[in-house]
């Protein structure tokens, strides 16, 4: 971005910026976000303040959700800028600009009191509160806002060994993750978003959890175990109550420090995602894949 255009970024200001080495559950590659600084800081300092825009979800969930139609802020998909993800980034992480949305005064007022929300400045109602704490549950048979896209991957576990069903392809998703911008993989949810669970005993989770890091540590170049995140969702049942020993596993897959590295599979099969689809090069696909990542830097 050169330096002319960074004095004019303005509140409400609609970019894809480059956040890279999100961790965790932070927004992270090349995405939308929308600038909510105040246009003095916009006008004078080297940062600015910018929320991040998702369009796995088409409407807001929760009172720190505001909704952005696609047609009307020149967006590829219904989107929501999620306000309880904020963050201070430098003008030179955005890249392109994509609206402006200042001068629309009812969206601007709905994304100020979604950000006092998220700041702990406006009080959540019992109705908000609520709502929030369902919005993070895995309900029993309900369907997640989230789609399979290129951050997430659904498995459902089908059969009575957990263990080997995670254990015969987390290295694959692993992979595939490592080698695009990072993702999550979520056992216990099927193809069509429904949350269904497994059941596993404290001992079968140490053992899920062993045989995770063992295929992990087959994955070439080796990354330390430490990069990855292995986090078991208890399953709530239709009354908000725990249905004991039913989990949903969520593998969180954080970007590569390495952004030249690509990351083989045992060593040998290079896999990447495409469209929200896991897919393995082969032949000269490998090469162009490699050529392309040395391009990138």
């Amino acid at each position: 971005m050169d330096s002319k255009r960074r004095v004019d970024i303005k509140r409400g200001d609609i970019f894809f910026a480059d956040l890279s080495m999100g961790m965790g559950s932070e927004r992270g590659g090349t995405r939308p976000v929308m600038v909510i600084q105040n246009d003095l800081g916009n006008r004078f300092s080297p940062t600015t303040i910018v929320a991040a825009i998702s369009s796995q979800i088409s409407k807001a969930k929760l009172p720190t959700h505001v909704t952005l139609k696609a047609e009307k802020y020149n967006l590829s998909r219904d989107s929501v800028v999620l306000l309880e993800q904020i963050r201070t980034i430098d003008k030179m992480r955005l890249i392109k600009h994509v609206f402006s949305a200042g001068n629309d005064s009812e969206l601007m007022e709905r994304i100020t009191n979604a950000y006092l929300i998220a700041g702990g400045a406006v009080s959540f109602s019992d109705e908000d509160t609520k709502s929030e704490q369902e919005y993070y549950m895995f309900k029993i048979d309900n369907v997640l806002n989230i789609i399979e896209d290129h951050e997430y991957e659904f498995k459902e576990i089908r059969g009575g060994n957990p263990r080997n069903a995670i254990k015969s392809n987390v290295a694959e998703y692993a992979t595939s993750f490592l080698n695009n911008q990072g993702g999550r993989i979520l056992y216990g949810i099927t193809d069509d978003r429904k949350v269904k669970g497994f059941t596993a005993n404290a001992s079968l989770i140490d053992e899920i959890k062993q045989a995770i890091y063992s295929s992990i540590r087959e994955i070439q170049p080796q990354i330390s175990a430490n990069h990855y995140q292995i986090e078991f969702h208890s399953v709530y049942d239709k009354d908000s109550e725990v249905i004991e020993d039913l989990y949903v596993l969520e593998v969180i897959v954080p970007p590569s420090f390495d952004k030249r590295a690509v990351y083989f599979e045992n060593g040998k099969n290079l896999h990447i995602r495409v469209d929200g689809v896991k897919q393995q090069l082969k032949g000269t696909e490998i090469s162009s894949f490699i050529q392309g990542k040395l391009l990138e830097i």
